[in-house]
């Protein structure tokens, strides 16, 4: 993940403000506003036909440079892959 500044008009960044308190109380845990615009773009992405956000597509990127990388490289992301299908994803 990269870290990126977005300008926002106030009235928008009101709005994320106010839903994501709604958000919190509901999910009773903290939903911050970087959290969902993320969720909003994957949104507008998969919509596009960009496959971002889910697991399949992590696993198929990573393992699209196999043979790029250095030795060792292959193993250890198959190890990580191993852990990824352990993973439960809730969708948004």
């Amino acid at each position: 993940m990269e870290r990126t500044t977005i300008y926002l008009d106030d009235v928008v960044k009101q709005y994320l403000l106010e839903i994501s308190a709604e958000e919190s109380k509901k999910k009773k845990k903290r939903v911050g506003m970087a959290e969902m615009i993320r969720e909003a773009l994957i949104s507008y992405l998969k919509e596009k036909g960009k496959p971002v956000g889910d697991l399949e597509s992590v696993k198929e990127r990573m393992l699209s440079t196999k043979g790029k990388l250095s030795e060792g490289f292959e193993d250890r992301v198959k190890k990580v892959k191993k852990g990824f299908d352990k993973w439960e994803i809730e969708s948004v």
